[in-house]
Order: C-alpha cells, then structure tokens, then sequence
C-alpha cells in the first residue's frame, strides 16, 4: 500500500471516528496526524512531523489495521540523558522496524526516546480497524 492509499484509507476510519480521537493539540487547536507506511524511513516521518510543528499524532498504515501513537517535541534532548534507558535509533530505519523496536519497548515499560532528538514516544498506542 502506497502512502496515498494509507492516507485515504486512515482519513476515512477517522472520520467514522467521534471527535478527538488524536491525542495531540496545537497551541491553534488543530490535530496534527501524521500517516506512514512501514516501508518509509523515519527520518522521512520526523521530518514530516517537524514541518507540522514539532509534535503529532502518527498513524502506522498495516495492512487490515494502522496503530496511532504520539510522537512529541520536548525542546532538549531527552534521549541524549544517560540516567533514562532509550533506544538508539537510526534514521536510516523503515518505520516497520521502528514499530518492532516500540513495541518491544512497551511490553517493557519503559519510555521511549528518540536517541538525539529532543522528541518522545508515547507508549500509549490505540490499534484501529479499517471501516
């Protein structure tokens, strides 16, 4: 599936959705969502977040389902503190091997940083069903 196919696909599962199923809000109200295909690269996907302001909400477009998750700014670069655990992360990973490495990260418990690059995981991960 192509990221147009993803997108519209998403779109149309949220739309049945009630309002305020992204957990991310911009300081103008809106909910950025950001929709990616587990063969695109991350430094693609932070890149995208990045022009959206920092902060989003990512959709993962899996074949019969897609997995919304929060990927936030935090202004410093949390994954660089030594005293928290994080996953060093190449930009050159598919985000399907980021969803691997998350949810191994969340069967564990523990946060999940961005290795240098002041943005935060969120493990809180809603699965969705298309419509």
């Amino acid at each position: 599936m192509n990221r147009h196919e993803a997108t519209r696909r998403v779109m149309k599962t949220m739309a049945m959705q009630p309002a305020g199923g992204l957990p991310i809000v911009s300081d103008d109200g809106s909910r950025p969502l950001v929709v990616t295909t587990p063969s695109e690269y991350l430094s693609d996907v932070l890149k995208r977040i990045e022009a959206v302001g920092g902060s989003a909400s990512v959709a993962l477009a899996e074949t019969k389902q897609f997995v919304v998750f929060t990927i936030e700014g935090t202004g410093t670069n949390a994954g660089d503190d030594q005293s928290e655990p994080s996953d060093p992360l190449s930009d050159d990973m598919s985000m399907g091997m980021f969803h691997l490495r998350y949810s191994q990260a969340k069967k564990q418990g523990r946060s999940f940083h961005l290795k240098g690059s002041g943005l935060t995981v969120s493990l809180e991960a809603n699965e969705v069903q298309y419509a």
